[in-house]
């Protein structure tokens, strides 16, 4: 019954930007030994969404220029450790506003593959060290381009 009230629900308006792109590095120390990557998030406008809990909303569809679906610190048996890079609501709103202004270095997320299921949570920084041996060294940026 929420649902159909919502559908009749105004639009939210179009964003300013429908196209952007984020260019990002990101070093960490593994072990010992130093990674780089070095990527760039793709995000694009994808219309309005639906939910009961938010009502409508805009849609991004988001993707790394690499190919790779996410970025992935670790690998190991069902387990994976993932930089939390892939978020378009922050990229187009304030995520690298925030980073310009070092307001937040994300930590990591652990997924652990379970029978048909995965748990998923965050890892601080102090238990990624300890113990998976990851330490997140640097993260920056270039300025967005935006259409």
């Amino acid at each position: 019954m929420i649902y159909v009230g919502l559908l009749f629900e105004e639009n939210p308006p179009k964003p300013k930007y429908t196209y952007g792109e984020f260019p990002f590095y990101l070093e960490y120390e593994i072990n010992g030994k130093i990674i780089n990557v070095e990527d760039t998030i793709i995000v694009k406008y994808n219309g309005i969404g639906l939910s009961e809990g938010t009502g409508k909303y805009i849609k991004w569809k988001q993707s790394l220029a690499s190919g790779n679906k996410e970025v992935i610190l670790l690998k190991y048996g069902d387990i994976n450790i993932k930089f939390p890079i892939m978020d378009s609501e922050h990229y187009i709103n304030s995520y690298f506003k925030d980073l310009e202004n070092n307001t937040i270095f994300p930590d990591a997320i652990r997924e652990v593959k379970f029978g048909n299921g995965i748990t998923t949570g965050i890892i601080s920084r102090v238990e990624l060290y300890d113990k998976y041996k990851i330490r997140l060294l640097k993260l920056e940026h270039s300025k967005p381009i935006r259409k």
